[in-house]
């Protein structure tokens, strides 16, 4: 795979460049190419973080996912599309945050983060609310593949890399998290 030769774009519309050319051109240290995958991508970054991980304080955990990305720029390696990269280290930092302060809480789900609009009927608020609690409480692993594949839509190999898991684990992760929110959802219904 041919490589992106670090550089500047001060001469090219940062807006228009493509997410490989702006990870190029932070590997160069250009904090505007920073900015533009920021003003890009942190929507999706605070999206999936919300869903796939007990997080505290989200909005630090996206900006030091950015810092982050900044920082490592140079060692992307287009293996998987920008956003996923972002994915993961974005689950990589909050990994370690866990590790590092042992615990396990899980927060709330932001419903946003289920793609559904606000003025939906009351029935279909309550029920994403019953689901949302459903997958903030699943276990680490099977949220984080199950938000993946099923809320992010990534395929089964970019979620498989940036979980750091086989794809056959990856699925039975999915199948897991599927009959536990089924039961848990059906339990909280009745």
């Amino acid at each position: 795979m041919a490589s992106i030769a670090p550089l500047r774009l001060a001469a090219v519309r940062v807006a228009e460049a493509s997410s490989e050319a702006l990870v190029a051109a932070m590997a160069g240290g250009d904090a505007a190419a920073l900015g533009s995958l920021f003003d890009r991508y942190h929507r999706d970054v605070y999206r999936f973080l919300a869903a796939a991980v007990a997080a505290f304080d989200l909005d630090d955990l996206v900006q030091d996912t950015f810092l982050a990305a900044f920082k490592s720029a140079r060692r992307f390696q287009r293996r998987s599309s920008v956003k996923t990269w972002l994915f993961g280290i974005g689950l990589n930092l909050a990994r370690n945050h866990a590790r590092r302060a042992k615990t396990r809480t899980a927060g709330p789900l932001d419903a946003a983060a289920l793609r559904v609009a606000r003025d939906a009927p009351v029935e279909a608020r309550e029920q994403l609310a019953r689901v949302a609690d459903a997958i903030s409480n699943l276990p680490a692993e099977l949220r984080a593949a199950y938000v993946a594949c099923v809320i992010e839509e990534l395929s089964g190999d970019e979620a498989a890399e940036l979980l750091g898991v086989a794809k056959g684990t990856l699925w039975r992760r999915v199948h897991e998290a599927r009959e536990l929110l089924r039961l848990r959802i059906g339990r909280d219904s009745q």
